[in-house]
């Protein structure tokens, strides 16, 4: 199925996101690289350490890339104020951040996300938000921007083409052989031509049906959870 129909009817109805809304990948990674050659832009924002795969796929168009430096005597967390002056210095077509944050775990406060949101919407930037790891938090929280940030009245993202959510099966059901991401936006034009980018059968008829049993199998979510809060304690 290279549309990935049964899949996208179930994730429709576990996030509440219209399926017209999301496309899928042979991983996230394959998402990234595709999104980057499509918009092609001059110039981007990634916070530093993170995940290697944003300035690798940004380094094969030729993007200049600036780092927002995270600093190791703040526990790695994004400072807002300093983040915002940064993103006016540099002016930046596209932002790349992650929260839970690879690799360093931290998670940016949902009232920093809707200034950035809100910064990036003014001035017609590219925000692209991987919540690649949000599944590992607790109930309330998991959901991550999808809840956040959707018009349930309309059904469309209330940030419309700005913000881009980038999910994976491969993190939270220990999937990384079976390569499954997707992708979430309002912008159907630009969600449109980065799947024009995909392979016509990049996602596995095997890890469809995975996905499919992934998002039905509700109890293996809660053990998780339970099982990733009790390790998280004790490795703290």
């Amino acid at each position: 199925d290279s549309s990935c129909e049964n899949l996208r009817g179930r994730l429709s109805e576990v996030t509440g996101v219209p399926e017209d809304q999301m496309i899928f990948g042979n991983g996230a990674a394959e998402l990234i690289f595709r999104l980057v050659q499509e918009i092609r832009p001059k110039k981007a924002v990634i916070p530093a350490p993170s995940f290697a795969e944003y300035e690798t796929a940004l380094r094969s168009c030729g993007t200049e890339i600036a780092f927002f430096y995270l600093k190791e005597a703040e526990s790695f967390f994004l400072n807002i104020s300093e983040f915002l002056d940064f993103l006016r210095a540099e002016q930046p077509e596209i932002i790349f951040l992650c929260t839970p944050a690879n690799p360093t775990g931290t998670m940016i406060r949902q009232a920093d996300l809707s200034k950035i949101l809100d910064y990036c919407k003014k001035h017609g930037i590219l925000l692209v938000l991987d919540e690649c790891f949000v599944e590992f938090l607790d109930e309330e929280r998991s959901c991550g921007c999808i809840r956040e940030f959707l018009d349930w009245e309309t059904g469309r993202p209330e940030h419309g083409g700005n913000l881009f959510l980038l999910r994976a099966f491969t993190k939270t059901y220990a999937m990384a052989g079976l390569r499954l991401g997707y992708l979430m936006t309002g912008d159907l034009s630009l969600l449109h031509a980065v799947a024009q980018q995909l392979p016509e059968w990049n996602v596995s008829s095997i890890a469809q049906r995975a996905g499919i049993s992934a998002l039905q199998d509700t109890e293996y979510e809660k053990r998780t959870r339970q099982l990733i809060e009790k390790e998280r304690r004790y490795l703290i």
